[in-house]
């Protein structure tokens, strides 16, 4: 995966995505919601996502959010909102858990990533 992004100079939502997904998990599998422990998870994964796409010099400044919440059956909304250049700039949304691990869990995260792509001149 790591060549793929590297190779790349544009903001692609689906590698980013597994990324983000793949720093959840690796904070958040097996957990159950505390409120003393949810903002160093918030942290770790955050500093995660950055230092994975730090190590593949795309030429973007990434800004990273977490939201964890307890899951207690109702319903959660969120929305992002951004002004950019939609031909180079873009942004990334992953929530976890998927559908098929909801049942293992009564944690709810969503990572957003935004990238403003760097220009030369």
């Amino acid at each position: 995966m790591e060549d793929a992004i590297s190779d790349s100079s544009e903001f692609s939502n689906e590698k980013i995505e597994a990324l983000a997904m793949a720093a959840i998990h690796s904070v958040l599998e097996g957990r159950y919601y505390s409120e003393e422990e949810v903002n160093g998870w918030t942290t770790s994964i955050c500093e995660c996502v950055i230092a994975k796409l730090a190590e593949f010099s795309m030429p973007f400044k990434f800004m990273v959010n977490c939201m964890i919440i307890q899951n207690t059956g109702a319903g959660t909304s969120s929305a992002i909102s951004e002004y950019c250049d939609g031909a180079v700039d873009g942004s990334c949304v992953a929530r976890w858990p998927l559908e098929k691990d909801k049942a293992k869990t009564n944690l709810v995260c969503t990572v957003t990533v935004f990238g403003a792509a760097l220009f030369k001149d």
